[in-house]
């Protein structure tokens, strides 16, 4: 993969450092990780990622009053999207962190894949024709999709393995481009990034720990704290962007899984349950196919029975 730091960097140099892509992994494991485990930490932390990133976008559309046409949501995944594969362009290809931005990323569309799958969606009429987001499945094709126009060299395997229509892979280069360069113009239009700022006594963007409600919360937490997943992506916004006002982060017990920036009380709020709600889904068996696949590129079918749909979903 080719060094691409001159496109997207305003944003990017900010990630890259606060955000080392080992997946927020501790940095001495006492032990290697199962592939499943490895999966499934990978799968958790990849769709944390996303989602607090598509809550900051949500901030920074409503602070800094983000022209948009078309839902914000869908604005809020481009700006979460956009931003790691920025991250994943600018990494050199011999870096230790070379493929792992586009790994965290790809979980979060197998997230939404299983999201789909699990059926909550389809039997909800009134969710399907007025909800602002997406449906799961086309937040997971647009990821794909915007993986794909990135770098055909190193994703075109999504389109030869049949996860994307032909007919939609010509038009992804056409789709990131739009998204790449909407992203650009957003942090050089109201960002401010600074370095070292994340070591500042006044920073912007605190972090709140609430108690978890159950045992399995706290594992679940710890996970994330031990790599600092919630610091590392917060820091990179608050390096990133100079908001009107603090805002804080809250990760809490909501009592369903959840996560939404509340302007009126300047906070991002996340749910432990949502948490729990990754971990479930962590042990279907496309997590564990679809982390080896990203690690090697190439489409892994464990089961010879299957074949390549016609579309993310299978």
């Amino acid at each position: 993969m080719q060094c691409r730091a001159n496109t997207g960097s305003f944003l990017v140099l900010g990630l890259l450092m606060a955000l080392p892509a080992a997946a927020g992994a501790p940095e001495a494991p006492p032990s290697p990780p199962s592939v499943d485990s490895a999966a499934a930490t990978e799968f958790l932390i990849g769709n944390t990622v996303f989602v607090l990133a598509h809550e900051f976008g949500h901030a920074i559309i409503r602070d800094f009053n983000v022209p948009i046409l078309g839902l914000e949501e869908n604005s809020a995944d481009t700006l979460a999207a956009g931003v790691l594969i920025l991250a994943e362009r600018a990494t050199a290809a011999d870096s230790p962190d070379s493929g792992a931005f586009s790994r965290l990323l790809g979980m979060a569309a197998v997230g939404n894949v299983l999201t789909w799958r699990s059926g909550l969606e389809v039997g909800n009429p009134e969710l399907i024709y007025w909800a602002q987001h997406d449906l799961s499945v086309r937040r997971a094709a647009r990821i794909v999709c915007l993986l794909v126009g990135s770098d055909g060299a190193n994703f075109g395997w999504l389109v030869e393995a049949g996860l994307v229509p032909e007919v939609r892979a010509e038009t992804c280069p056409d789709e990131y481009a739009m998204a790449e360069h909407a992203v650009d113009w957003v942090g050089r239009t109201y960002g401010q990034f600074r370095d070292g700022r994340g070591t500042d006594e006044g920073r912007e963007i605190t972090i709140r720990y609430f108690d978890p409600a159950t045992p399995a919360q706290a594992r679940l937490l710890k996970r994330l704290r031990d790599g600092q997943v919630i610091e590392k992506v917060t820091e990179f916004y608050d390096r990133a962007f100079r908001f009107p006002e603090p805002l804080t982060v809250r990760l809490v017990s909501c009592g369903t899984p959840n996560a939404y920036w509340d302007p009126g009380a300047r906070q991002l709020r996340f749910c432990y349950e949502l948490l729990e709600a990754f971990n479930k889904l962590s042990v279907d068996s496309t997590v564990s196919r679809a982390y080896a696949a990203l690690l090697k590129r190439e489409i892994i079918f464990f089961d010879r029975t299957e074949s390549p749909s016609s579309g993310v979903v299978p």
